[in-house]
C-alpha cells in the first residue's frame, strides 16, 4: 500500500504500518479512555483512562499482528511465499504468495490465525482471573475479550475472512475449479457486508453512532470480496499465456553515461516513456533487441522522475535516475503472464526486462498485459504482435 512505513523484518517477513493505522489507533484509544474502561472500571482518573486505553490499543494491534504471523509462519512451514505483513485502519494482512495454493494448505494457513486468537484469549483470560491487580486487570479484560471476538469474527464463512477462505478450500477440494469456489466463498462475503452495512446503519438510526464503525467495515468487506474474485478471474485468463507470448523482443533503451539532457532532447517525440538503460554513452539506436545482460543497468521510468532544472539535467547523467538493476524483480520468458502483471504491480513500474540464460531476451509492458486481460474478457481474443 502507498503510505506504508516499514518497522522491522522477522523470520525474513517484512512489518509494515499504514498511515491509517496511526489514526486508529488514536480513535481506539480514545474510544477506551472515554466510554469502555469508564463504565466497567468507574473511579479512576482520565489520566489513568488514557494510559490504559493507549496500552490497550496498542496492545491490540500487536494481538492482531501475532494472529497474522501465526497466517503467515504456517505458509512459510507449507512453502508458500510470504512478503510481508501490513498493520492498517481495519487490522492487518499477510501479502501470501497463494499462486497454486493447495487446498488443504489454504484450510492451515486460513486456519492458524483465529486459533491463535482464540489461545492468546484463553491465556489472557488466565491472567485476567489469577492476577490482581486493577491496571493489568482493566488491560487483560479487554484484551481477552477481542481476542475472542476477533477469533469468531474472522471465522465467519465470508470471504475474504479467514472462514471464507476455509470455505473456498473445501469448494476448491470438491469442485476442482478455483473460479467456482472463490465466486460462491465471494458471494456469501458480500451478502455478510450487506448484513453488517445494515446493522451499522439502523444503528445509526437509533442513535448509535458506532454504526458508522459497521458501516465502514461492511463497505470494505464488500469492496474486498468482489475484487478478490475478479483477481482469481483475471489471474486464470493470463495463465493462458506465458511471458514469451506477450512480450516485445525489440525494446527503447537509454544509454547509462548519457547526459540525461541530451536524452531528453533527443526523445522528445517518442512515443515511449520507459527505457531499459544500458552500458554506454550514446548510440543512434533507439530500439535494440537481445542483448548481455552484464550491460543492463536498470530501467527508466520518465513518469516517476522529479522535475528538475535544465542545470541539473545537464550535469547528471541517465543511469543516476534510473531504477538499478539489483532492485529489479526480472522475468523470466517461461513464466505465467499473471505472476508478470503482479510482479509489475508491485514494483510500480511499467516495464520490465525478460532475462533467459543471463541474455535479455524481451521486455514485457504492463500496459500490454492489461489490455491483452481487457480484450480477452471483453471479446474473447488477445492482441498478439504481428
Amino acid at each position: 500500500m502507498k503510505g506504508d512505513l516499514e518497522l522491522f523484518k522477522i523470520f525474513g517477513i517484512e512489518v509494515k504500518v499504514h498511515f491509517s493505522w496511526w489514526i486508529i489507533l488514536v480513535l481506539l484509544a480514545w474510544g477506551l479512555a472515554s466510554s469502555f474502561f469508564p463504565i466497567y472500571y468507574p473511579g479512576l482518573s482520565l489520566m489513568q483512562y488514557w494510559i490504559i486505553g493507549l496500552v490497550s490499543a496498542f496492545l491490540l494491534f500487536v494481538s492482531v499482528l501475532l494472529h497474522e504471523f501465526a497466517h503467515s509462519l504456517v505458509a512459510k512451514s507449507r512453502k508458500v511465499v510470504v512478503n510481508s505483513i501490513t498493520l492498517f485502519f481495519f487490522g492487518g494482512v499477510a501479502e501470501i504468495n497463494t499462486e497454486d495454493l493447495k487446498p488443504w494448505d489454504e484450510i492451515l494457513i486460513a486456519s492458524a490465525g483465529p486459533i491463535f486468537s482464540l489461545l492468546l484469549g484463553i491465556i489472557l483470560m488466565f491472567f485476567y482471573f489469577n492476577i490482581s491487580n486493577a491496571y493489568f486487570n482493566a488491560i487483560t479484560f479487554y484484551l481477552y475479550q477481542i481476542n475472542f471476538v476477533l477469533a469468531i469474527f474472522n471465522m465467519i464463512p465470508a470471504y475474504p475472512l479467514d472462514g471464507g477462505r476455509v470455505l473456498r478450500a473445501i469448494l476448491h477440494y470438491f469442485t476442482k475449479s478455483l473460479k467456482k469456489s472463490t465466486y460462491f466463498a465471494s458471494l456469501l462475503g458480500k451478502g455478510f457486508a450487506w448484513f453488517l452495512g445494515s446493522v451499522g446503519f439502523f444503528r445509526i438510526l437509533s442513535g448509535d453512532y458506532g454504526g458508522i464503525w459497521l458501516m465502514f467495515l461492511g463497505i470494505f468487506l464488500h469492496f474486498l470480496a468482489g475484487m478478490s474474485f475478479e483477481q482469481v478471474l483475471y489471474s486464470e485468463i493470463l495463465k493462458k499465456w506465458k511471458v514469451k507470448d506477450l512480450m516485445e523482443k525489440k525494446f527503447p533503451v537509454a544509454y547509462g553515461d548519457e547526459d540525461l539532457a541530451h536524452f531528453l532532447t533527443r526523445n522528445f517525440s517518442s512515443k515511449y516513456d520507459s527505457f531499459l538503460v544500458v552500458k554506454g554513452k550514446k548510440s543512434t539506436k533507439k530500439e535494440i533487441s537481445s542483448f548481455s545482460k552484464k550491460n543492463l543497468l536498470g530501467v527508466l521510468d520518465l513518469k516517476k522522475m522529479g522535475e528538475m532544472t535544465i542545470e541539473v539535467e545537464e550535469r547528471i547523467k541517465v543511469k543516476q535516475v534510473a531504477y538499478p538493476l539489483k532492485y529489479l524483480k526480472t522475468l523470466s520468458s517461461n513464466q505465467k503472464s499473471d505472476v508478470a502483471l503482479r510482479t509489475l504491480l508491485k514494483q510500480g513500474l511499467n516495464i520490465l526486462p525478460v532475462i533467459d540464460k543471463s541474455k535479455v531476451v524481451g521486455l514485457m509492458w504492463k500496459e500490454r498485459l492489461i489490455r491483452s486481460l481487457v480484450w480477452e474478457r471483453k471479446y474473447g481474443v488477445v492482441m498478439k504482435k504481428k
